[in-house]
């Protein structure tokens, strides 16, 4: 049994067996761990998120699919497409099938840049990865797009109401409107 802070967890069952302190923020299951502790971490004993530190949704899908999509075929590594492909949507006015289109390329880059030697012969599956990817988010991505894009608009209003404010001679925490500005001009 180990105490990871916050609570305990028994290796040999796979589970916390205490409950989870963030309560039903954290989810349905009070006791829940990682489905896998290989992909996903949960450090404190608060939050599960990606091996590599990242939150879910940081790769190619969105929280509830991050875990099975994966980022990577063998040394071709998809994850800077993905995240392109997030930054574009996240994008105020960008065009969403842009934005799909540049996946596929981007993850055909990754897939003839990285697969090298023996490995090229992966490069028919990783191209037809690409493409099934391209699809998924062209079908299927219109949610993920215009949530993105709200979130944009709302950040971009926030900064002109802090502009505003600044030109009205009212204080503003400078420190507040950087976070709202590195938003505005680094989406994702």
């Amino acid at each position: 049994m180990h105490y990871n802070r916050h609570r305990y967890y028994d290796p040999g069952q796979g589970r916390y067996i205490t409950q989870d302190p963030t309560g039903l923020a954290g989810g349905w299951n009070l006791y829940k761990y990682p489905l896998n502790p290989v992909s996903g971490i949960d450090p404190l004993g608060l939050k599960s998120m990606r091996s590599d530190g990242h939150p879910w949704g940081y790769g190619c899908g969105d929280e509830s699919t991050d875990w099975i999509v994966p980022d990577s075929l063998g040394s071709a590594d998809f994850l800077p497409a993905c995240r392109k492909h997030d930054i574009c949507y996240g994008t105020l006015d960008s065009h969403k099938y842009t934005c799909d289109q540049n996946l596929g390329k981007n993850m055909k880059l990754a897939c003839q840049s990285d697969l090298k030697g023996f490995h090229k012969l992966y490069r028919p599956l990783c191209n037809g990865m690409a493409d099934g990817y391209k699809l998924a988010v062209s079908k299927f991505g219109q949610s993920a797009y215009d949530a993105a894009q709200e979130k944009a608009l709302n950040d971009y209003k926030e900064l002109e109401m802090l502009d505003l404010l600044q030109e009205l001679g009212e204080p503003v925490n400078s420190d507040d409107y950087n976070k709202v500005y590195d938003r505005v001009t680094n989406p994702g």
